[in-house]
């Protein structure tokens, strides 16, 4: 559940400002995202302790996911990050980061002397 939420938040972040600085944060995550799962049978596979395939395929009905081993490649990108609600990959949080960016209109303003954050809530 929480994975479609986060998806409906970065698709209508993009769709609000396609071209912002969130938004190429989303694409990067894309296609980092997009690389794992090229390359390893168009399933992104998941390292998580204690997981087996029986309850990977009883959470993911659709098989996009499988059980990372020796054999995969690009483990960095893979989902390995494990949150208490979620299991997610390098790109799955710069997507996230990308689409909290582009709602909160969150500016890096580097200065001769400083590099501060601006943020400006657009709600």
């Amino acid at each position: 559940m929480a994975n479609i939420i986060i998806g409906l938040l970065v698709a209508y972040s993009v769709w609000m400002s396609p071209m912002s600085d969130g938004s190429q944060l989303i694409y990067t995550g894309a296609i980092l995202n997009s690389i794992a799962v090229a390359s390893n049978g168009w399933q992104m596979p998941v390292f998580a302790p204690g997981l087996t395939q029986k309850k990977l395929d009883q959470v993911d009905p659709f098989h996009r996911h499988k059980l990372g081993d020796s054999n995969t490649n690009f483990k960095l990108l893979c989902d390995w990050l494990d949150f208490d609600f979620m299991i997610s990959s390098p790109g799955d949080l710069l997507m996230f980061y990308g689409a909290i960016m582009n709602y909160s209109h969150q500016y890096l303003i580097v200065t001769s002397k400083a590099v501060t954050l601006e943020l400006n809530w657009r709600w």
